[in-house]
């Protein structure tokens, strides 16, 4: 056991010294599933956090048969960690938004170069569409 701190030790202060810089990952080489795939449209009004994390993909699904589910693919496009707030809102058939207590901020923290995918469920059958907002902390 006294072997084994100085060697755990040794590689804690490998794994500080060296960072997170990136985030390697594996997946199957033919996937299985086939998401389906929402046309989207982005509004920016943050140059800054654009040129750091950006949407790869948007896809949609039902959950207990008749809620919307959302999934967005994030990746962060630099080679340091950053944090990003995120939210997302409903509307229903009208435009109009639909309130949720579920609607609050929440903060994801992005290794360098990760990808990740946040998601989310319409508080009511009524919620057709969404918006997901970003921004920095």
């Amino acid at each position: 056991m006294k072997k084994l701190i100085p060697i755990l030790a040794a590689m804690a202060a490998t794994a500080f010294i060296s960072g997170c810089s990136s985030v390697n990952t594996v997946t199957r080489a033919e996937n299985v599933g086939s998401p389906n795939i929402v046309n989207d449209r982005r509004i920016t009004t943050d140059p800054g956090l654009e040129g750091n994390v950006s949407v790869i993909e948007v896809a949609e699904g039902q959950v207990s048969g008749n809620l919307a589910k959302i999934q967005v693919t994030l990746v962060n496009k630099t080679r340091r960690a950053l944090t990003v707030n995120y939210l997302f809102e409903w509307r229903d058939l009208d435009g109009m938004q639909v309130s949720a207590s579920s609607s609050t901020w929440k903060s994801l923290r992005l290794m360098g170069g990760e990808v990740r995918s946040i998601s989310a469920v319409a508080p009511t059958p009524n919620a057709v569409d969404f918006m997901l907002k970003l921004q920095e902390p």
